[in-house]
């Protein structure tokens, strides 16, 4: 994890306000899909996740604790969540 965060940096929206971030996120969405190119997205939020991806792979303790499409694996997260809560 400590490599893949020294080659990507931080999370590359988190700089950015809301506004300009729903703007980069249609930028990339638009970009990734005319190339036909795969984009690896690190994130803590749920919503660029949804917006930018076909998969998510959600980490627990640094281990996948689920693999997806993405409001799949939200909502299986938020099931587990709640019934431990």
């Amino acid at each position: 994890r400590a490599a893949l965060r020294r080659r990507l940096g931080t999370t590359p929206l988190s700089a950015l306000d809301w506004p300009s971030r729903v703007a980069m996120i249609g930028r990339l969405t638009a970009a990734v899909e005319a190339e036909g190119i795969p984009l690896v997205v690190v994130t803590h939020q749920a919503a660029e996740a949804v917006a930018l991806g076909h998969r998510m792979i959600r980490l627990d303790a640094g281990r996948v604790a689920d693999d997806g499409p993405p409001l799949d694996v939200l909502a299986r997260w938020a099931r587990g969540a709640g019934a431990s809560a």
